[in-house]
């Protein structure tokens, strides 16, 4: 991802835990969650549709998954609302197997341990937060797959956030067709949702880690990003989504705009995180460190600045040091 960068561009998914914190409700079992899928009340937020969404209409399994012991759980992981999901695990109505969950070894991180670490419980008895997160992942993952070939203007707005989280998880930045298919899912989550801050860095993600861009897709980047800039300024993963367009254009006009902002807010974490990163571009260890140390002390809660401050304090530039984070947030959706 835009591998010309002193500033290293990773996504992450900050979506599983407030799904999970989200999904104790009263329990709902296998028969009532069905049955509920006609009964969508009129007015309900879409995150709570989102959270409540069973999947699909029916499994779309291969023939080697419907001849596998994994059958029945993989027609509940399609089909079950991530609340029902949990209770059955909990109660042992759904069995994961990890030699029929996968028709490929070839797991993804989000997935590292699954489904065995859904063997552990909370001393309550319910299943874990890691279980319960990669639960959520693996379900959008199958949900993404079972849909790849539908267009998107054909899907409901929850399968497409699941689709956004599954080529999240998959990693599909990491390749052409994934990276088409993330713009395809961002573009219509945006026309949809267009006072979504989530949605408009849903539309620009796929552009932004594309370093083959053909000169109508950086016009159209170019275009959204400024839209999304001027409609919520005060969104910081925007704000570093313009910083990296900036450094691969210019190094001049990313360090202005990085001075002029901090000018602006000297008392911001990002603003003061990133005057640092910019010392540390300019091979200042010393004022970086200077920077990250004032950072972290701002914004104690986010992690990524006391990491990056922990790894200036070993390295040296021109070591990569400072992390551009895109976090999704289902609430804003």
């Amino acid at each position: 991802m835009k591998k010309n960068l002193l500033i290293i561009g990773i996504v992450v998914l900050a979506i599983a835990t407030y799904f999970v914190s989200k999904s104790k409700k009263p329990e709902m079992s296998t028969t009532e969650a069905v049955t509920a899928r006609q009964a969508k009340p009129t007015g309900t937020k879409l995150i709570d549709q989102v959270r409540d969404f069973p999947g699909l209409p029916s499994a779309k399994l291969s023939d080697q998954e419907k001849s596998s012991e994994c059958k029945s759980a993989l027609e509940s992981i399609e089909t079950l609302p991530l609340t029902t999901l949990l209770q059955d695990l909990k109660d042992g109505r759904i069995k994961l197997k990890g030699d029929c969950l996968f028709t490929s070894k070839n797991t993804v991180s989000t997935l590292n341990g699954f489904p065995e670490v859904c063997d552990a419980r909370q001393p309550d008895g319910q299943v874990t937060t890691d279980c319960a997160s990669k639960v959520l992942f693996y379900k959008a993952l199958r949900i993404h797959h079972a849909t790849i070939n539908e267009s998107s203007k054909g899907l409901s707005t929850e399968i497409l956030i699941n689709k956004l989280i599954g080529l999240l998880a998959d990693q599909a930045f990491a390749s052409p067709t994934g990276l088409k298919l993330m713009r395809d899912v961002g573009r219509e989550l945006r026309e949809r949702l267009p006072q979504s801050d989530s949605a408009a860095k849903a539309e620009l993600i796929g552009y932004l880690a594309d370093d083959n861009l053909p000169p109508e897709g950086k016009q159209y980047y170019e275009a959204k990003l400024d839209e999304a800039r001027q409609q919520f300024p005060e969104n910081w993963e925007i704000y570093e989504m313009d910083l990296i367009r900036k450094k691969s254009t210019n190094e001049k006009l990313y360090d202005d705009e990085i001075k002029k902002y901090y000018s602006q807010n000297p008392n911001s974490g990002i603003a003061t995180y990133h005057m640092g990163c910019s010392a540390w571009n300019h091979a200042d260890k010393v004022r970086a460190l200077e920077f990250f140390d004032v950072a972290k002390k701002i914004a104690p809660q986010d992690k990524r600045f006391a990491d990056t401050y922990s790894k200036a304090t070993t390295l040296s530039p021109p070591e990569k040091v400072c992390t551009v984070q895109i976090n999704f947030n289902p609430e804003q959706f």
